[in-house]
């Protein structure tokens, strides 16, 4: 039977196998991508290597090809110690522990072996498995191992299936704007709308004021997720509708007057609140419209106003400043704040336009280089004033702040300070105070770079010392030949290695250069809503090895931080993007025909579209082949013909000797896979 949502189980909390366990909650789609009819039940392992999927329908109403399926609950760890985690699958499977991967081979493929290994304590930790069959067959055991536990199926006694609570927000609805015209342009009047869900005919209008034809509405606030998961998002309409969450386009529909349901996907971790705007345009009557989401462990269901946060425009514009105004360096790190991405910033410093770069959704730092490579302020000695102005529809709010450069005092550090992390290009003004007649300072090279400036002058004069190159360095004072004091200067070395290429939600292998030279360097994304960033190990000759992750697509950028929060020393854009064949529901087609007969316009498809990267296709068994006779294909994305916001390759399969194929894509940027399926 179907089931809008998994029940969570009683369970007995005894470790140590002191209670059996019940299993773990599944749930089988009939789509590859957890949507459509569904079938919820108990499977009391995950042990279905041989006897029930091949040649067989996991589950009633479900058919044996192109289905999906997810279990949750928890996984009762005896004893603390390393686990390995096995699966024999065919086709794609992910395993996560705690919410994190442990070993993911989300392609289409034959029976395979994929393990990874995790460190876990005694006691009950969260497990979620996913599935994709495409098929000709569909296999999964999951297995662990450790210490003392012999490589076995995990046993029922182990599992639990207990599906996480949704997380019940206390939303009340969006702020709805209404206008009495299609195009957002004479206001009507506002309202709160507790849902998106409405149907408006020729007695119903959103107000009184507001004829039942040719007018618009924007809502605004934000949303929050109920589970940490990649949402679906669909909106039944017949006028023009668009959504954007955190900034980000989710749908973008501007067809009008057929009924029809236009759907985008967005990742979204549980009890996170996200900005949203809303808009739509009726242009007749009737109008129509309804907004659900859906994910893996929900069906489709109108967003609840519990989820829902109004917030109106006229209070968007809140300015807030996030880094101090007083630095020890030049340029200055300036960022900050508004209080909905919609606010336009504006900024300048001692009455000169500095450009205003978007961090993230509703963060911003001020820039003056083209290249992105070291944002910053350029100060100079004496006053410096910042003035901010953010402007949100017909709301604005500003700032004029002072930024103090402070002169570093080698003879008299603060407290606690014995080095100071810059980054390349960096200034820092220099004094040394004491009695005496004559100031030295050294700028001695430590590691790294070899220049050695040296400042003579008068006690308490000042001097201004930059530092182009990484490297550690040593500021030494002396008044008349006498040690005065010193400070350790550290500037590391970052390159990101661009352009950086990702496939959404596909984890790839990005290795940088990175020597940090005793400072702290925060390897992040610009927005962690968006992309994963795992920081990985050193690989040696200062090769640091990441991972990364998109979660959705929307303005991605890979970053390096000084410290905890500090100014960012250089970025990178990530070109994210999905990739997907029209093949697939060809292949059992193809396998029906007679040997020879040509499948045309076959496309490999990619929005959007990303210049030189390799992509290869597969065919991993006998029977179906391109369509000179080999089993492997290769296309630069160059040669793809360009869309409006993606790119496409056709390409043709044919029949040949044999039985079922297994077809994949894998796409590569400088030889480095960043893409399969």
């Amino acid at each position: 039977m179907t089931c809008p949502r998994l029940v969570a189980l009683a369970f007995c909390a005894a470790s140590g196998f002191a209670a059996d366990g019940t299993g773990l909650a599944a749930t089988y789609y009939d789509n590859q991508d957890f949507t459509g009819f569904s079938v919820s039940r108990v499977d009391p392992n995950i042990s279905f290597g041989t006897v029930e999927w091949p040649g067989a329908v996991p589950a009633a109403g479900i058919a044996a090809d192109w289905w999906s399926a997810i279990w949750v609950g928890s996984i009762e760890i005896p004893a603390t110690d390393t686990y390995t985690f096995s699966t024999w699958s065919d086709d794609g499977v992910v395993l996560l522990i705690d919410g994190k991967p442990i070993l993911e081979n989300w392609t289409g493929h034959g029976r395979t072996l994929d393990r990874g290994s995790i460190a876990l304590t005694a006691g009950r930790h969260s497990i979620q498995v996913r599935y994709y069959n495409s098929h000709g067959g569909a296999c999964l055991d999951l297995l662990w191992a450790s210490s003392s536990i012999a490589e076995e199926i995990i046993p029922q006694r182990a599992l639990y299936a207990e599906v996480p609570p949704p997380v019940v927000g206390s939303g009340i609805g969006l702020a709805a704007t209404y206008f009495d015209e299609d195009a957002f342009g004479s206001f009507s009047a506002t309202k709160l709308d507790k849902t998106l869900n409405f149907t408006w005919d020729g007695a119903h209008s959103p107000a009184r004021s507001i004829a039942p034809d040719a007018w618009s509405v924007k809502w605004v606030g934000e949303i929050q997720a109920q589970y940490t998961d990649t949402y679906t998002i669909s909106a039944l309409t017949n006028h023009p509708f668009t959504l954007a969450i955190n900034g980000v386009s989710i749908i973008d529909d501007h067809a009008d007057g057929v009924e029809r349901t236009a759907a985008g996907k967005v990742f979204l971790k549980a009890g996170q609140r996200y900005e949203l705007l809303a808009t739509y345009r009726a242009t007749t009557s009737p109008s129509r419209l309804a907004v659900s989401w859906s994910c893996p462990l929900t069906a489709a269901v109108v967003i609840p106003s519990t989820q829902f946060y109004p917030t109106s425009e006229r209070q968007a514009a809140k300015l807030a400043l996030l880094s101090p105004m007083t630095t020890y360096t030049s340029p200055a790190w300036i960022e900050g704040s508004v209080g909905h991405w919609t606010t336009v910033v504006r900024a300048s410093v001692n009455g000169v336009a500095v450009p205003v770069v978007s961090e993230s959704a509703s963060k911003w730092y001020l820039n003056t280089l083209a290249n992105d490579k070291s944002p910053g302020i350029p100060l100079s000695g004496t006053l410096n004033l910042l003035s901010v102005n953010a402007v949100n529809g017909k709301t604005k709010q500003s700032m004029l702040r002072p930024i103090l450069w402070k002169t570093l005092n080698v003879a008299n550090l603060p407290y606690g300070m014995d080095s100071l992390d810059v980054r390349p290009g960096d200034t820092i003004r220099l004094t040394a105070t004491g009695k005496g007649r004559a100031v030295a300072v050294d700028v001695e090279n430590v590691e790294g770079a070899a220049f050695t400036p040296k400042f003579t002058g008068r006690p308490g004069q000042v001097f201004a010392a930059s530092f182009p190159k990484p490297g550690i360095y040593k500021i030494v004072a002396r008044i008349d030949g006498r040690p005065a004091g010193s400070i350790t200067i550290r500037v590391p070395s970052v390159d990101l290695r661009g352009p950086i290429a990702c496939h959404i939600n596909y984890r790839r292998i990005k290795d940088i250069g990175l020597v940090e030279n005793g400072a702290s360097v925060e390897l992040t994304a610009n927005d962690a809503g968006l992309m994963d960033v795992e920081p990985g190990v050193i690989q040696g000759d200062g090769v640091r090895r990441l991972a990364l992750r998109p979660l959705n697509g929307g303005a991605l950028a890979l970053r390096a931080r000084l410290g905890n929060g500090g100014p960012i020393v250089t970025q990178c854009p990530i070109d994210e993007f999905t990739l997907r064949t029209t093949a697939e529901k060809y292949i059992a087609l193809v396998g029906a025909l007679p040997n020879g007969k040509q499948i045309l316009e076959a496309k490999l498809i990619m929005s959007p579209l990303v210049p030189n990267l390799d992509v290869k296709l597969s065919m991993y068994t006998g029977g179906i082949t391109f369509e000179d006779s080999s089993l492997e294909k290769w296309v630069n994305t160059n040669e793809f013909t360009m869309g409006l916001d993606e790119g496409d390759y056709v390409y043709r399969i044919i029949r040949s000797p044999g039985s079922a194929a297994c077809h994949s894509i894998d796409a590569f940027q400088a030889t480095v896979q960043i893409s399969d399926r």
